[in-house]
């Protein structure tokens, strides 16, 4: 029996010494949440405005348009959840926050990981970030909450290229340019069918996270600056109406329950043109610096 249980070790010690090298391989790829959680570590009491939310503010919003001390922690598919767990763990860095800005889309109010079958992404909030919500035991590791495929093309990409960071050093996603957009009308199919999701659970669950978001806010006087961010009528079109009718009605409750609140629907602005778009529901770098100046006037008039 001895003999076999040494066989079977000796079998699989190789196999174990190679994931765990895999895994620190993996791990020291330089990513965006590494590079957030440093800049927030060591210059998060700098910081007095700064932007939350998910893709849309990402590449949305460029901070050096708003003021000199602004930084933007959004993250691609960044469910309400983890916009209020950023702010908890992160608390003792952000003293010097006076306003926040939080896109809500269309579909915010419905979404998280599970609902987009994105649960792979609670991984960067574990392993980078230290916040701990993990559900699953693949969620503490790179190796098990991805295919050996993905990781082989990361490992591959990081070998062959170096350090790629799609982000400024003031957290905006500055690789959504003009020059490399994407067809609108192929996007906006594929976009508002993945945005589609009502479900009267993930709402109640997410009115939970945003008030969350507001009692942090209102126990430190912050100002919290809620917007919907703009798309191209191809999207906006085919949304599900009664999801944003939903979201809407629930955005003008809070608005006009706390002062410290505003909200600005941006969805059907004619200010943004086809030109501004990266797809049908993101802006472009173009169409960034835009949004940008809009809302740093908007602060500047209702927030100051």
């Amino acid at each position: 029996m001895r003999n076999f249980i040494f066989k079977i070790a000796l079998y699989f010690t190789p196999i174990i010494i190679m994931a765990i090298l895999v895994e620190i391989g993996l791990r020291s790829i330089p990513n965006e949440f590494k590079f957030k959680n440093k800049y927030v570590t060591q210059k998060g009491t700098t910081i007095k405005t700064l932007i939350l939310g998910n893709s849309h503010s990402y590449y949305g919003i460029k901070p050096e348009y708003l003021e000199q001390n602004c930084f933007n922690a959004s993250q691609i598919s960044q469910p309400l959840q983890y916009d209020y767990l950023f702010l908890k763990h992160f608390e003792n860095y952000l003293s010097s926050v006076q306003r926040i800005i939080l896109n809500l889309s269309s579909f915010s109010l419905f979404f998280n990981f599970e609902s987009a079958d994105e649960s792979w992404r609670n991984k960067n909030y574990i392993l980078y970030y230290g916040i701990n919500n993990w559900n699953s035991y693949k969620d503490n590791s790179e190796i098990l909450s991805l295919p050996f495929s993905v990781n082989y093309r990361r490992i591959k990409k990081y070998w062959q290229l170096g350090p790629i960071l799609t982000c400024s050093e003031k957290g905006w996603g500055n690789n959504y340019t003009a020059a490399t957009s994407k067809d609108i009308f192929t996007t906006a199919k594929k976009a508002a069918k993945k945005h589609n999701i009502r479900k009267q659970g993930f709402f109640d669950s997410n009115k939970k996270h945003l008030q969350s978001i507001i009692d942090w806010c209102n126990k430190r006087k912050v100002q919290l600056l809620l917007y919907t961010p703009p798309s191209h009528k191809a999207y906006y079109q085919r949304i599900d109406t009664l999801q944003l009718n939903l979201s809407k009605a629930y955005l003008q409750q809070i608005v006009q329950k706390y002062q410290h609140c505003r909200y600005l629907d941006l969805l059907k602005s004619d200010a943004f043109v086809n030109e501004d778009f990266y797809d049908a529901d993101h802006l472009n770098d173009r169409g960034a610096k835009k949004l940008s100046i809009l809302l740093s006037k908007y602060l500047a008039e209702n927030l100051e």
